[in-house]
């Protein structure tokens, strides 16, 4: 590709640290590869001498594999150059990682220098939750068997003694906080100590920094009334009718100005003694000029609303106060450390580490006490260090790779328009602080000699009309004051790439506004309070998608229908949590394709819930919730009305007992089933006791029938590797295992959902925007533009902050208030909350390659426009922005957006108001459903005692009857039938013998071949999650691995466009009779298709034969049977059958006779 002036500037400039600010689509990816290959390649610095930090494993992997592609294309050129030749053996251990991996293998390598063991590990994800749970819960216990006074304050201040897990919580949240700065009980010590004030009283010394924050804050509060008022007063300017408007304006205006703002003392004294004349009554006048009257009433008693209510404490009075919460902090600080002494403990007893502790182990090896570079820093001296996201680093972060740098030799690509990770704590002001320092590159510099900005601001993404959209609403809304950056020419959007107009007719931004128009339809807003707006807003929510998902679907087939494919849409949602499952139900309902990539549908997820269920009742069927949740579930297939009879056998005691009287069939077998599962379960490991159950009952393949079938199925087996897992690490047992599951949901760091979606899948994805960020889509929808942000964080009485340490109400026998260190945080981290909110809708906006689709859902969006309309023109606007303090008052995307066209109605970016009834009750066309025999079908309980069962698993296959009268078999069942020698495969085996036996090992040589996806056979036999015996038997047996990696099928594979791994199918087939049909489930090793497009379908058989066509005749008809499941999937027939014998070392091509 050919390079821009600024490209080359950030490949070839050497000699100093260079920052280069690389706008989105601008090309940073391949700028950042490009200076490391021209620095091994031209300046001869060997690939091992630099460091590359990535964000991502994946973006890593990327940049080490375009490194090796411009190796291999100079060795093509130089065969015989050595130095090529050793770069590539180097690559190996080059540090071109994220920042976790290099701080790991910095620890490996000096382990002993931290007196830790060899071998110690990264606690699982689960596993470090249940222990910080397990150490601040033995702590309270100890603090309350002794009656410890100071703890019992805490506890009655700051939570309940019926419920005392916030406090658990904060002091958890608190300490994980800490961790993002250099010195973790230096801060926590300090954040105390500010609020030790005895030495000042004394000096009679007040200052403090909460209060510069406040005394700013209150400044720009009157010089922002000023000048509102100043502006309004010229609408009565002139207008006799309203003198009197016109000299209290007036009037109010001359008092502010006087008040003298050097000082917070001297300002609220100033705001306490005005006086506010009453306002205008009753006028002679027209009705525009009453209607200018009482709109100006309206402006003026908002500002002195705002002016009137803040607590008028003096400097004096709030440090005061402040030093009467000092033993409290002081107290909390200390149990902090404590928690942070037991934890580090806990985790040396288990040989594990944590995330955190790869930072700071680093940072412990890197810079001693005094701050100095040690000896191994000096030993990991590189002669460049790269730093991809770099607005995304902290200052541990920032701390290591400044020690392994000489001071001028550090390279950082980011935006800190896209800066998106506060909740990680990411610093974006050590970005800004380097931007505003460093000078700007000039063409002529050869050799730095400062510290050097280069801006990359051309934009290969995107259609103007994506760019111009995006520009204007940030060069409108974005400055320093608000958003932490100004957004000005320097950084605009400039079009680089040029594109044809081959799809849509019209490519402008389109913003849809779903209109509740709720005076109409409610016959008036109903004023609601602040716990009913807590209550119904989760309601709202969930309706809201609804209403967007409906005309975001129109709009997706319309697009489909002008040529679009699904994967090339993509919607972008603020959250997922509670609007993806919306999203994902109306469009599949209405036959579109999609993925939702939402994280915390795995616990609450219908197949994991079936099975956790079931797991609690073999452990104790007295537990009626998940025993009904498994009677109705298709494992047993009680409808309501069975249920209900069999409650009625015995009403008193628990629903077990009325199970057992039951003479209902399926009842009986269940019954007869639980009791084997539970003999079962006093014998056998857990993840061999759910492979079982999952294997036995069919669920495993039941729920590959499911709308997300693929996604479900993945489910099920993370929970079965969960449970492989926790029995390694943790306690033994079926019961404990339940706790476990439990305490991790209590935490509510819930298990992501397993992920099966592929880049070439047609499907449209859902994701969040911060899972959006480094994606790009042909078109873009934002939704939930509408939403506000979440205020939740600041309700808290305790909040801390790295800069202004705890924030904290002041509580007593009878009172309860933010003091001025909670009111300080408040702004701060608001201002900071509201300027990544914006750049948050940056990265969601900048996403979009040609399309860019805005929807929300407004409760009456003509009087917001009117409103914003108003607003603007009570404001001065400076150099075409909106005035910042404007900007900061509004709290929803949807505002920024609409004061930005309202403001610059030069944006392509045309709006649609749509009434909210079109899509209220919205009929789906009977074109537009899926085949519903192939899914589930929602069926609600007619019993009031089922509702929360419902919740929990509210579907039922819509053809059981059917079910329950076809038999079910397999095809080796089928096999056998046809008096073959069976075969069965299985997961997991019963014998509890050191021993395998042919059959196992042949399942495990299976699995081992599933999971060899490259030709790294020693990385597959070190991930792979068997027993230690199991991978002994497949090192033995490394051979055949070596023999798969030659084979022509690998071969295929690696060039293949498209290969699945053991998918699962059901068919329905003719039984002898004819009468009957038989359901055959099986699962097909591996089909792949080739780059003619053709289906090539592969069983890999490890079993003895003397002749190849042995293996064919006795697989012949399996194979028959996959192939045609397969065609009937693809709704394409297979062109190949194969079988890949371990035995022969060969694919054998299957021929029809």
């Amino acid at each position: 590709m050919g390079w821009t002036e600024e490209q080359l500037q950030a490949i070839n400039k050497r000699g100093a640290n260079i920052l280069v600010s690389a706008a989105a689509g601008s090309g940073k990816t391949s700028v950042l590869v490009e200076r490391i290959i021209t620095k091994v390649i031209e300046d001869k610095v060997d690939v091992d001498k630099i460091l590359v930090v990535t964000f991502t494993s994946a973006a890593a992997s990327e940049m080490k594999q375009r490194l090796l592609k411009a190796l291999y294309k100079k060795i093509d050129e130089k065969p015989d150059d050595a130095y090529l030749q050793r770069q590539i053996s180097l690559l190996n251990r080059a540090n071109i990682s994220t920042i976790h991996s290099f701080c790991l293998n910095m620890i490996k390598n000096n382990f002993y220098l931290l007196e830790m063991p060899a071998n110690f590990r990264i606690g699982d994800t689960a596993e470090i939750e249940i222990l910080k749970q397990e150490v601040i819960e033995s702590i309270f216990e100890e603090k309350y068997e002794n009656n410890d006074k100071e703890f019992l304050d805490l506890i009655r201040k700051y939570t309940t003694y019926s419920d005392d897990q916030n406090l658990k919580d904060l002091i958890i949240k608190i300490y994980e906080y800490s961790r993002c700065t250099p010195n973790p009980k230096k801060w926590i010590r300090e954040s105390a100590e500010d609020f030790n004030f005895e030495e000042k009283i004394k000096n009679e010394d007040y200052s403090n920094k909460w209060t510069d924050i406040l005394y700013q804050d209150l400044k720009e509060t009157i010089i922002d009334s000023i000048e509102q008022l100043k502006k309004n007063k010229l609408k009565v300017e002139g207008i006799q009718a309203l003198e009197k408007v016109y000299d209290i304006y007036e009037e109010d205006i001359q008092s502010l100005e006087k008040i003298d703002t050097t000082t917070w003392d001297t300002m609220i004294t100033g705001i306490k003694n005005k006086t506010w004349t009453r306002y205008v009554g009753n006028i002679k006048a027209s009705e525009g000029e009453k209607a200018i009257k009482s709109e100006l009433g309206e402006i003026r008693k908002n500002i002195k609303s705002k002016l009137t209510n803040i607590e008028f404490l003096s400097q004096k009075d709030a440090v005061l106060e402040l030093n009467k919460m000092y033993p409290t902090l002081k107290y909390l600080a200390n149990i902090i450390e404590e928690f942070d002494s037991r934890y580090t403990e806990a985790k040396h007893e288990k040989n594990i580490i944590d995330y955190s502790d790869l930072e700071h182990l680093s940072l412990k090896l890197l810079v001693d006490e005094n701050n100095q570079k040690t000896e191994i820093a000096n030993k990991y001296q590189f002669d460049e260090v790269l730093i991809d996201e770099y607005q995304d680093i902290n200052e541990v972060q920032e701390k290591i790779l400044t020690s392994v740098s000489n001071g001028k030799n550090t390279f950082m690509v980011g935006d800190v328009k896209q800066s998106i990770y506060r909740f990680r704590q990411s610093r974006p002001n050590i970005f800004i602080d380097k931007y505003i320092n460093y000078k700007k590159a000039q063409k002529n510099d050869e050799k730095l000699e400062e510290s050097t900005k280069i801006l990359l601001y051309k934009n290969f993404r995107s259609r103007l009309e994506v760019l111009e959209t995006t520009n204007i609403i940030f060069q409108s809304i974005m400055s320093k004051e608000f958003g932490e950056i100004e957004y000005n020419e320097e950084e605009y959007l400039n079009q680089g790439a040029e594109f044809e107009k081959n799809k849509l007719e019209d490519y402008s931004s389109e913003l849809y506004i779903i209109d509740k128009n709720e005076e109409k339809i409610d016959g008036g807003i109903e004023e609601k309070t602040e716990n009913e707006e807590d209550v119904n807003e989760d309601k709202e929510i969930i309706e809201n998608s609804a209403y967007e998902a409906r005309l975001i679907a129109e709009k997706i087939k319309e697009f489909h229908k002008q040529g679009y494919n699904y994967s090339d849409m993509s919607i972008l949602l603020r959250s997922v949590k509670s609007s993806a499952p919306v999203y994902e139900k109306e469009l599949s309902e209405r036959g579109i394709p999609v993925y939702s990539d939402a994280a915390s549908e795995y616990i609450d997820s219908i197949e994991i819930n079936t099975i956790l269920s079931f797991l609690k009742i073999i452990d104790n069927p007295l537990q009626d919730i998940p025993l009904i949740t498994v009677l109705r579930s298709p494992i047993i297939g009680l409808n309501d009305n069975e249920l209900l009879e069999i409650r009625l056998l015995d009403k008193e005691r628990k629903f077990y007992k009325a199970l057992e009287l039951s003479k209902n069939e399926k009842a009986i077998r269940f019954i007869e089933m639980l009791k084997n599962f539970k003999k079962d379960s006093l014998s056998m490991p857990l993840d061999e006791l759910i492979w079982k159950i999952y294997m036995e009952t069919g669920y495993f393949y039941y729920v590959r029938l499911m709308p997300g079938g693929k996604t479900r199925q993945a489910n099920l087996k993370k929970l079965f590797e969960t449970a492989k897992n926790y029995e390694q690490i943790s306690f033994k047992g079926l019961f404990n295992f339940i706790l476990f599951i439990e305490k991790i949901t209590k935490t509510k760091n819930e298990f992501e959902s397993a992920k099966v979606v592929g880049e070439k899948d047609d499907v449209v994805k859902i994701m969040s925007i911060h899972k959006s960020k480094g994606l790009e889509f042909p078109i873009v929808f934002v939704s939930g533009i509408t939403k506000r942000v979440n205020e939740s964080d600041y309700r808290t009485k305790i909040a801390y902050d790295q800069d202004l340490g705890f924030g904290i109400k002041y509580i007593d026998e009878i009172s309860e208030y933010d003091t001025i260190s909670k009111r300080a945080l408040k702004i701060k981290s608001f201002k900071e909350m509201l300027a990544e909110e914006m750049r948050i809708l940056y990265v969601a906006l900048t996403r979009a390659k040609e399309k860019l689709v805005l929807v929300g859902v407004e409760r009456n969006a003509q009087k917001t426009n009117d409103d914003l309309k108003n607003a603007l023109s009570q404001y001065e606007h400076i150099n075409n922005k909106i005035n910042p303090s404007l900007v900061a008052k509004y709290k929803r995307m949807y505002e920024w957006i609409e004061l930005s066209r309202i403001f610059n109605p030069t944006i392509p970016l045309k709006e649609y108001t749509v009434p909210a009834e079109k899509y209220k009750n919205m009929k789906i066309e009977e074109d537009e459903t899926f085949d519903l025999s192939e899914y589930v079908k929602a069926q609600t309980p007619n019993e009031e005692a089922y509702k929360r069962i419902d919740q929990m698993l509210n579907w039922q296959y819509s053809h059981q009857a059917s079910i329950d009268e076809i038999t079910k078999t397999s095809v080796t069942a089928l096999k056998n039938n046809n008096n073959k020698k069976l075969e069965i495969k299985k997961l997991i085996t019963d014998d509890k013998t050191d021993k395998l036996t042919p059959a196992q090992i042949g399942t495990l040589v299976h699995l081992a071949m599933q999971q060899l996806k490259d030709s790294d056979i020693d990385q597959m036999l070190e991930n792979i999650k068997i027993s230690a015996i199991e991978k002994q038997e497949l090192i033995k047996r490394k051979q055949i691995f070596e023999n798969y990696i030659k084979s022509d099928l690998f071969k295929m594979l690696q060039e293949a466009k498209e290969v699945n791994r053991e998918t699962p199918f059901f068919m329905y087939i003719d039984s002898e009779n004819k009468e009957d049909k038989i359901l055959v489930q099986g699962v097909i090793d591996l089909y792949f298709i080739d780059s003619n497009g053709n289906i090539n379908l592969v069983d890999y058989k490890t079993d003895y034969a003397e002749k190849e066509e042995e293996l064919v005749e006795k697989y012949k008809m399996q194979l028959s049977l996959y192939s045609k499941a397969l065609s009937k999937s693809m709704k394409k027939e297979v062109t190949n059958k194969f079988i890949y014998s371990t035995k022969f070392n060969k694919l054998i091509k299957i021929t029809e006779e």
